[in-house]
């Protein structure tokens, strides 16, 4: 804890000053280093609420104005997944640029708002005199009020809505995820579409929508479950996104510990998908990791004398120095301090609520 320290007589978290001059003018890498602050306090264990203290101290060290420390502070509390001290903290009134209107409304769909969304999604595209200024910009603000009226339809509040198209009810349910609206994300990828030519339900498609989306937030528990629903016989397909769901899987055993059955697939996906080169990599992991564990269940079991010990340690260090290689490579999925939230909760887990 280098840059961060717990007061034990006050008992409240506190940030010692960034190691820049103070007065430095914010850039991005401030706001990163902040972000990580904000991760490091807490995966110790901090409140929202007295890492949303901290970072507001921290600012203090920053030659800003308090409306942009206010606003650095919201967007990192978003991406700290705090959003209802993100919402209480820094919002006095409805932000007007693009990116702070889409992180105000996350935060109003994760604290249970969606028809607040709805009323500010609308008040907005009423202000924008001429869409065309920003197409992207309103073709977000529709898919958001298509999940608001979708989730205020799941809540029982009779507001008929439905995604038009295939690719449509894909983007809605990982949009639904990533703002939390799993309900509605699992009942749109359930319900199928009634557009298809003839009419399909639980689209095999759509599933591997919900896994890619649930596994890409952190709901690893939830993957595992639909995964289970939607069976095996997705291995033998080869085609997008059956293969971008087996690979998750080959993730699933990795960690898991099931390091063969986890090489068996990603050796498959290698042979079968040339240009997923990262699975050859995985591929390599597995192998790595599963020599270990048998090394290391050697060592238990047979108790060797010195010299057989030194052999064996030094091939593990071998296997190490070639996982610590294979690691500079991002063939794992990596999740953001907000999506590790998600991760299933363990006992001695500490995050916050």
């Amino acid at each position: 804890m280098d840059k961060q320290t717990k007061n034990l007589d006050s008992n409240r978290w506190t940030f010692l000053p960034p190691a820049e001059p103070e007065g430095v003018e914010l850039d991005s890498d401030a706001e990163a280093e902040l972000l990580k602050q904000g991760a490091l306090l807490g995966s110790y264990g901090a409140s929202d609420a007295d890492m949303a203290e901290s970072l507001a101290e921290s600012l203090k060290h920053l030659n800003l104005s308090p409306d942009e420390a206010n606003g650095v502070l919201f967007r990192t509390l978003v991406r700290l997944g705090a959003y209802r001290h993100a919402l209480d903290r820094c919002i006095a009134s409805v932000p007007p640029a693009e990116e702070m209107f889409r992180m105000y409304l996350r935060c109003l769909f994760h604290c249970g708002e969606p028809r607040r969304a709805l009323e500010e999604i609308g008040v907005r595209k009423e202000q924008m005199s001429d869409r065309s200024e920003s197409e992207a910009f309103w073709a977000q603000l529709e898919r958001l009020e298509l999940l608001a009226r979708l989730t205020l339809d799941e809540k029982g509040e009779e507001i008929s809505a439905e995604p038009r198209s295939l690719q449509e009810t894909i983007t809605v349910i990982r949009l639904a995820v990533e703002y939390g609206q799993i309900a509605v994300a699992t009942k749109l990828a359930a319900a199928g579409t009634a557009h298809a030519k003839p009419p399909q339900t639980s689209d095999p498609h759509l599933a591997c929508a919900l896994i890619r989306a649930l596994y890409a937030e952190g709901y690893l528990d939830l993957a595992k479950e639909q995964l289970a629903r939607l069976g095996h016989g997705f291995l033998r397909d080869n085609r997008s996104p059956f293969r971008e769901t087996a690979y998750i899987y080959g993730e699933m055993l990795h960690d898991d510990g099931l390091y063969d059955e986890a090489a068996a697939i990603f050796e498959s996906l290698a042979a079968t998908c040339p240009d997923m080169a990262e699975a050859r990599f995985a591929a390599g992991s597995c192998y790595l990791q599963a020599a270990l564990s048998r090394l290391a269940g050697r060592i238990s079991l047979y108790r060797p004398d010195e010299t057989e010990r030194a052999k064996i340690d030094k091939h593990l260090n071998e296997l190490n120095q070639a996982l610590e290689i294979i690691s500079t490579v991002p063939w794992h999925t990596e999740w953001t301090y907000a999506q590790r939230r998600n991760f299933p909760r363990k006992d001695d887990d500490h995050r916050p609520h």
